[in-house]
């Protein structure tokens, strides 16, 4: 916040009038003190039902934590469970694919070594 002050000279030269207009340099106000005469009551048994209020929500959020956490170990036990599964069925498929086609296998193997019948 800035305050300067103005000032207005009026010099004669001869038949004409001349005005000056002369500003103070602007002094910087750093420091500003308002007052206020506003008094609040502060309504204690509404803070304390908030304090309540917060604390019940804060176990709340803990008891979440602790539930999430633990789904979450489940679902990492059930992910390995799920993908050793997955293999197991990948290598029954092969066998099963194998054990249908062994003829034809065994024919076709036998043409690329260049035996005629295995």
């Amino acid at each position: 916040m800035y305050e300067g002050i103005y000032s207005i000279d009026t010099v004669y030269k001869g038949d004409s009038v001349v005005k000056v207009y002369l500003t103070s340099p602007a002094k910087v106000v750093t420091k500003q003190v308002v007052k206020y005469s506003y008094i609040y009551r502060e309504n204690t048994a509404k803070i304390a039902d908030c304090q309540k209020k917060n604390e019940e929500l804060v176990n709340k959020i803990v008891k979440f934590e602790e539930e999430r956490a633990k789904t979450m170990r489940e679902l990492n036990e059930w992910k390995s469970a799920a993908k050793k599964r997955g293999w197991f069925l990948w290598i029954l498929l092969v066998l099963a694919i194998g054990i249908t086609f062994r003829k034809n296998i065994v024919n076709l193997l036998g043409k690329l070594v260049g035996v005629k019948k295995w």
